[in-house]
């Protein structure tokens, strides 16, 4: 699958976007794969991010208003940063596992605005994990700029998890645990070697298959043979990308065409996608 960029998602119906002095918050499940934002220009953005959400921040030097008041600019930056900690403290169940990115603004090399960034800093650090800084430089007007300058998005759909973009380039990934599938759907992450649907064996197959030497015997718990993880039959949609919308325990959940794999049963194609443990009509 091609690597997005802000050129390939800006307009993608996967997208949603955010603007200046907006704190936002997406849930990837419901039909959104990005949340983007652009002019970043001089502003600070600080992403939240997990493998089921985001928590995102656009947050200029001055709101913009109040010309006359010199402080303005910091108090709109912790009206912002409470906002962005309300935001997360009401969504925490999508934050058990996640991290957080700074991005500054540079010019020349320097930030210009080194007090506003010790302040969200120390915001950040409450979230007691090691944060990376990303910077991009300020462009004066008229200045030449590509296209992707001052943009960030969060693709919260990549195989591995959630990544984030500054200017197209990585500055963040967050990996899914290797329980997070699991708990999603109640069930193992380790895939069935086994057939997908076995056929049942006649009785002179079970009689045989007993009497095969150096067989070893089924597992037992609690006086019963220990079962094998199952998959489950979901009705799915197919999105315009390809990737197929299913509801799990409630929730949409979107999953990626390259997640699907076919497989055929007693002469009925079907797609299965073994992260989830999950079947569904081509």
């Amino acid at each position: 699958m091609a690597v997005p960029t802000y050129n390939s998602i800006k307009n993608s119906p996967l997208t949603q976007t955010f603007g200046m002095n907006e704190v936002a918050f997406l849930l990837f499940s419901e039909g959104k794969r990005y949340l983007l934002t652009v002019a970043l220009n001089s502003c600070f953005g600080i992403f939240l991010v997990s493998p089921e959400a985001t928590v995102s921040a656009h947050i200029p030097p001055h709101p913009g208003t109040n010309f006359t008041d010199p402080q303005a600019g910091d108090k709109n930056l912790i009206s912002k940063m409470r906002e962005f900690a309300a935001q997360y403290n009401s969504k925490k169940e999508y934050f058990s596992h996640y991290n957080v990115c700074l991005v500054i603004a540079k010019f020349h090399g320097k930030n210009p605005l080194p007090d506003k960034k010790a302040f969200i800093e120390r915001c950040l650090r409450k979230f007691k994990v090691e944060f990376p800084i990303q910077d991009y430089e300020v462009k004066a007007p008229g200045e030449p700029r590509r296209d992707e300058h001052g943009t960030a998005f969060v693709d919260g759909m990549a195989t591995s998890g959630a990544i984030l973009y500054v200017e197209d380039k990585i500055a963040m990934r967050v990996k899914r645990p290797p329980s997070a599938d699991a708990e999603r759907v109640g069930s193992t992450t380790v895939p069935s070697s086994n057939p997908i649907f076995p056929r049942e064996q006649s009785s002179d197959q079970q009689k045989s298959s007993g009497d095969t030497p150096n067989r070893r015997p089924a597992k037992e718990k609690d006086g019963q043979k220990e079962s094998k993880p199952q998959l489950r039959y979901v009705k799915s949609t197919k999105s315009d990308t390809g990737a197929r919308i299913v509801t799990i325990d409630e929730r949409k959940v979107m999953i990626q065409a390259e997640e699907w794999k076919t497989a055929e049963t007693n002469g009925r194609k079907i797609l299965v996608c073994q992260r989830y443990m999950l079947y569904t009509d081509p």
